[in-house]
């Protein structure tokens, strides 16, 4: 807030009935929470229909400003967040109204608080913060944001499932209201927030309009009955279940709003620093819950903020009215009620006969000392003249899944997927189908044969859908000449029998037409035909000599020695009785000097002698 208020009965309620927010419901709704609306419009300011009109308090003057969780300028449009919060389970929620969800715990229960994340909420990270409020305008209340490290003081937190889980592991006593929990989601990396704890005021702009990127949590004590009275009674509460009241601490008791859903400003301080609350005379304003909060330090907080709360019940006996003395003589039944006065039992109307009958379509739920007529599930209104449909997709209370719309209809609403999708298991998935066929690609070639070829993709396969027809498709190009060929000579063909048996010859041929020259290419160079002489193991084959082999080495230098070559009968060698070559396959021959000559050439000395 801006402005600490006065009042304590305002202070202490500014965690809590911000829930009475209209933020889901239609735009009358939305201006009748503008409380300057009337000056704007005096001063001929329009403001969108997601806008409320603000005076800015340094300034004096009036603008517009889009409900929290819409970006714009407040006059032209007010663009909606791409993704909001709902609460996971609402029917874990003890009560429960726009953004915020109520729970009756016992202290030292474990608690989960679950959310979900709906839309695209790529571009934002969730936060969670618990926020301490404090007494009056003399201290600040502050906001903690809340990590798995660092949690200091409170230790029993856990921060799980990417966000939307966050668990208290045995409530403490500081968990529960006028304290609270939130949950929302914050464009960029980080919020601009440099401490882990700061002074925060809830405003009542967020009060009167809660974002959908904001979700708040409230954990509320179970009520101690302290019984029935009738008016005029007295009755006294002692603050004896919470003993560690420390010197420095302040009991603050006020009456509350029956139900912590709605938005109240009714609220009232009944007495302060005292642990004992005494009530003389009761009247109808007294009955109902009151709640004693003890402010005092917490370990980690600078200031003095709700350390512990108790919340009572007194209960007024509505089945019958006394004067005097509680007797039967003094006594007389209630309406909806009978008996003789000082014991009365109540009338079950829905059977007995309603004075106002239900609407066809409502049903009758007796209550004690009365009865109340029930829309069903889907419409509000009283069951006696109207039960209205309830537009859960502009209130935000329907569940669509991905890229669905919710539509509504009368008593409920579905979830439909744009064209192109389909709808499994609450999400919309794409549709598998062809993407356009791409591009032909290039004929690559002058002359001859080619073919075109295009592909195309079928999407998302994940669908478990599949395309009907091929994935290419082929065609040949166009204006394409024959390219010239050149021949090519086919196999040879077996050779022809031999002319004769010994010595004949035979042939074989091959044709230039594999594939034969054509558009001017050119014909096989080589001859078509060709033979050889046959050879048959029946014909005798004379032998030959082949040729020489090379000389030996001479084995001397100096003196005479022999050297020697040979050769063998077998270029070819004789078959099937033919001649044996004819001359010896062996040759000798001298090699080096005589020895008078060799010294003589060798030793020049002996020369001169």
């Amino acid at each position: 807030m801006q402005e600490k208020e006065m009042d304590i009965q305002i202070t202490f309620f500014i965690g809590c009935y911000l829930a009475a927010s209209v933020i889901g419901q239609n735009e009358m709704e939305i201006h009748a929470n503008d409380p300057y609306k009337a000056e704007c419009t005096r001063r001929k300011i329009q403001c969108h229909q997601r806008a409320i009109c603000r005076l800015d308090i340094v300034t004096e003057t009036f603008y517009c400003q889009c409900i929290p969780g819409h970006n714009g300028d407040g006059v032209h449009f007010c663009q909606e967040p791409s993704a909001k919060i709902i609460v996971h389970q609402e029917q874990s929620c003890d009560g429960a109204a726009s953004q915020l969800c109520v729970i009756k715990c016992s202290l030292g229960e474990t608690v989960q608080f679950m959310v979900s994340v709906v839309g695209d909420h790529k571009h934002y990270n969730i936060q969670w913060f618990k926020f301490y409020s404090s007494y009056g305008n003399t201290f600040y209340s502050y906001r903690k944001r809340l990590r798995n490290s660092a949690m200091v003081p409170s230790k029993n937190i856990q921060i799980m499932k990417d966000g939307l889980i966050l668990k208290l592991e045995e409530t403490q006593e500081d968990d529960y209201f006028p304290n609270l929990f939130w949950v929302q989601l914050d464009t960029g990396s980080y919020l601009e927030m440099t401490e882990e704890l700061e002074p925060y005021e809830i405003s009542s702009y967020d009060i009167l309009n809660p974002s959908q990127t904001r979700y708040y949590f409230v954990l509320d004590s179970q009520p101690i009955d302290m019984g029935t009275y009738l008016t005029g009674d007295t009755t006294v509460i002692y603050l004896t279940l919470y003993k560690n009241i420390s010197s420095t601490a302040f009991v603050s008791w006020v009456k509350e709003p029956e139900n912590l859903t709605l938005l109240h400003s009714s609220s009232v301080a009944l007495m302060n620093s005292t642990s004992v609350l005494e009530m003389h005379d009761l009247l109808d304003k007294d009955f109902g819950k009151i709640r004693a909060v003890i402010y005092d330090y917490l370990e980690g907080i600078p200031g003095k903020v709700m350390v512990a709360q108790r919340l009572f019940v007194l209960r007024k006996d509505i089945s019958k009215v006394c004067i005097g003395q509680h007797s039967v003589r003094h006594c007389k039944c209630s309406s909806g009620f009978k008996g003789n006065g000082l014991h009365c039992v109540d009338v079950d109307e829905c059977r007995e006969g309603m004075p106002l009958q239900c609407l066809s379509h409502a049903s009758c739920v007796n209550t004690f000392g009365s009865y109340m007529c029930k829309c069903p599930a889907g419409y509000e209104g009283d069951g006696v003249y109207a039960c209205l449909d309830v537009d859960e997709c502009f209130r935000g209370l329907a569940q669509c899944n991905g890229n669905a719309t919710c539509v509504n209809t009368l008593g409920s609403y579905v979830c439909t997927c744009p064209r192109g999708y389909f709808s499994r298991s609450g999400e919309c998935l794409a549709k598998s189908m062809w993407t356009p066929w791409s591009p032909w690609s290039i004929c690559s070639v002058t002359c001859g044969s080619q073919n075109q070829m295009r592909f195309r993709i079928c999407t998302h396969p994940e669908s478990g859908m599949s395309c009907e027809g091929p994935t290419a498709d082929l065609k040949p190009c166009d204006h394409l000449q024959e390219c010239p060929a050149n021949g090519q000579w086919s196999e040879w063909s077996p050779w022809s029998p031999c002319s004769s048996l010994c010595s004949g010859i035979k042939k074989r041929i091959r044709n230039c037409d594999n594939p034969p020259p054509s558009a001017g290419g050119e014909h096989c160079r080589g001859t078509t035909e060709e033979t050889s002489a046959c050879r048959s193991e029946q014909c005798s084959i004379d032998g030959s000599w082949s040729q020489w082999s090379s000389w030996s080495q001479c084995p001397l230098t100096c003196g005479l020695a022999v050297v020697s070559r040979t050769r063998s009968c077998s270029n070819p060698t004789p078959q099937n009785g033919g001649k044996v070559c004819l001359g010896h396959n062996y040759e000798e021959a001298a090699c080096g000097l005589p020895k008078v000559y060799c010294d003589y050439v060798m030793k020049p000395e002996k020369r001169k002698t």
